[in-house]
């Protein structure tokens, strides 16, 4: 048995049946086309290949003043802002046929609720963040919070879809993130939900939001632990996330907070945008109980750096 493989989803197999007159190839294609097969001696002639699937829905130049570049379907769009490169890029929007779509893993509870594009761009390396505005299928929500809903991308060296953000437009039916680089990108609703928030119904969509976004991941697979307090690390983490801050390159002065302690860089990320301080210059106290006080400092300031101005008490 002899075989070839083309493209995710699409195989032929040969097979070759051997007696004492002749050698005799069947070609077996494994997708939705023609099965066929030939009676010849010899081992045959190799396959066509497959023509590309993927339908182009936009195809443009963009060059070092910016541009939006639209998909013919009028469901995504991306807009490149002033600088994003030195010289001029050619850019291409895909519609990616549903054969070649690798569903999430059920074990992560998220559904596609929008088409699955495919970008691409003669130069890879953005100097400015890309804006991607998708359209979902309401439809598809069951009347479930759009909140839940996410951009997410293909990685193709794990083989898995991984969170890039999202802001929802719910009068809109839109989404927007802002991307890095381009590969295979969609909208997916998060399902997940931890089976101890049932009797807090005052939290628990915001529990499930916030958990849609990966800003907490819970205390187990299906454990949020609502009721125990929240750690000064966690804390941290939690907020460090939520402004979506770089976490690369940084470091903090607190000689208990080791680089190998998993919430190193997000507390170095809070500390190094002024959210968060030490209990003294060398001390963090990252396992801490974080106070009420302590709380409402951190979220002052995430909204004064939001654009909020500070209240008067006169």
């Amino acid at each position: 048995v002899g075989g070839a493989y083309y493209a995710k989803g699409y195989y032929k197999i040969y097979v070759t049946a051997i007696d004492v007159k002749e050698n005799i190839t069947f070609a077996v294609k494994t997708d939705d086309g023609d099965t066929g097969g030939s009676g010849s001696s010899g081992s045959g002639s190799q396959p066509e290949k497959p023509q590309e699937k993927n339908k182009l829905l936009a195809s443009k130049k963009v060059s070092f003043k910016g541009a939006t570049v639209k998909a013919e379907n009028g469901k995504t769009e991306l807009v490149f802002p002033k600088g994003t490169f030195e010289q001029e890029a050619d850019i291409n929007i895909h519609l990616v046929d549903k054969i070649e779509i690798i569903e999430p893993n059920k074990a992560r509870s998220l559904e596609i609720v929008a088409d699955v594009y495919e970008f691409d761009s003669s130069i890879s390396k953005f100097q400015q963040k890309v804006e991607v505005t998708f359209k979902y299928d309401k439809d598809k929500l069951n009347n479930k919070n759009e909140e839940l809903l996410g951009v997410y991308t293909f990685n193709e060296d794990t083989n898995a879809w991984e969170y890039v953000g999202g802001k929802v437009d719910k009068n809109n039916g839109t989404i927007k993130a802002r991307l890095e680089h381009f590969s295979k990108y969609t909208v997916m609703l998060s399902n997940k939900t931890f089976s101890d928030v049932k009797n807090y119904d005052w939290a628990k969509d915001a529990v499930e939001v916030m958990a849609s976004k990966q800003i907490i991941n819970g205390r187990g697979e299906d454990i949020f632990d609502p009721a125990q307090n929240i750690t000064r690390a966690e804390f941290a983490t939690l907020v460090t996330k939520m402004m979506g801050y770089s976490t690369d390159n940084i470091s903090v002065p607190f000689t208990d907070v080791t680089k190998d302690a998993w919430y190193y860089n997000y507390v170095a990320a809070a500390y190094k945008n002024g959210l968060i301080n030490g209990r003294s210059e060398t001390i963090f106290d990252p396992n801490g109980k974080i106070t009420r006080q302590e709380m409402a400092v951190i979220v002052a300031k995430v909204l004064e750096q939001e654009g909020y101005e500070k209240a008067s008490l006169d």
